[in-house]
């Protein structure tokens, strides 16, 4: 038997395959993770607002209904010219007297806390954020809340959550607030909006991000 050795289109197709078997072994591994992080517990990113101009409400609507609950974070800022807002929050157009609230605030002075217990129509005066009135023009304000059993068509709706913020450089000039709502109302949650209670505007470069808690099988 006589041995010869491969040509060199005969190496470029060894070349090829070779190439071809990587990569598809790459995609594999690819796919693998994929599969692996979205079996996982965790919050699943839905929706996301980033105003580049100022807003006077952020909607989320069509929102899927499969999560356990829901997470909203925000970073932001009203036009109102005072050193504080607030926010409000609807849903599902619901504009009525159907909610109450609580919230609860402390400041940077040991004496300063309150708090006020709320019947609006949505769930008012949510946390202190930033106005456009006082404190640093950068410093926004960090907002983060969870909506448990929003698709539950069983049960009133909730909001637990908090909010802080910063009249001026200085400690004794943040507020931090604590607060929790409900909506008389046992329909599951499709739509949220948000507006500012005594502003017009959230600012350019608010943000706004909506999550969905996963549970896996």
């Amino acid at each position: 038997m006589v041995l010869t050795s491969p040509n060199e289109e005969e190496i470029n197709v060894q070349n090829v395959l070779a190439r071809q078997v990587r990569d598809l072994s790459k995609r594999v591994q690819h796919l693998e993770t994929l599969d692996a992080l979205s079996n996982t517990n965790g919050f699943v990113a839905l929706d996301k607002v980033e105003l580049a101009a100022p807003a006077a409400t952020i909607t989320f609507t069509n929102i899927s209904q499969i999560y356990a609950a829901l997470k909203i974070v925000m970073f932001v800022a009203t036009d109102r010219a005072n050193a504080f807002d607030s926010i409000q929050m609807n849903f599902n157009n619901d504009t009525g007297g159907n909610y109450d609230s609580l919230r609860s605030t402390i400041r940077g002075v040991a004496s300063l806390g309150t708090a006020e217990s709320i019947a609006a129509n949505g769930i008012d005066r949510i946390g202190f954020i930033r106005a456009s009135g006082a404190g640093p023009d950068d410093a926004f304000s960090p907002v983060e809340l969870i909506i448990p059993g929003y698709a539950n068509a069983t049960r009133e709706k909730t909001i637990i959550g908090q909010t802080a913020n910063k009249d001026a450089n200085s400690s004794t000039n943040i507020r931090h607030s604590q607060f929790s709502g409900w909506w008389r109302d046992t329909s599951a949650i499709t739509e949220i909006d948000l507006t500012p209670v005594d502003g017009t505007n959230f600012v350019a470069d608010s943000s706004f991000y909506l999550y969905g808690l996963k549970e896996s099988a």
